[in-house]
């Protein structure tokens, strides 16, 4: 059976050819707890960065609701205040 696989939505960080840092990932995780543990991963996205479309956030989302049996998965974005871009929030959380 064919599994979903979530690798191919996360983006890696590219500073160009041979930079050391290539690869990396380009999101940051954070753990807490809404009265229920939270998994929180957040992507910024800067104006020449390619963005995540809808349904690739949606994709995401449906993915950990399979994948990491999470029991409600969801997102937001906010654009940035001090450039162009946009902070991309998904939520992912197990009662």
């Amino acid at each position: 059976m064919d599994r979903p696989q979530i690798r191919p939505h996360r983006p890696r960080r590219s500073y160009g050819p041979g930079n050391p840092n290539n690869g990396q990932r380009d999101y940051t995780l954070r753990i807490g707890r809404e009265g229920s543990p939270v998994l929180y991963l957040e992507r910024l996205e800067f104006a020449d960065k390619d963005e995540l479309t809808i349904e690739q956030m949606k994709t995401i989302c449906s993915e950990m609701e399979t994948i990491g049996m999470a029991d409600e998965a969801d997102f937001s974005t906010e654009r940035l205040s001090f450039m162009p871009g946009r902070k991309i929030t998904f939520r992912f959380w197990w009662d």
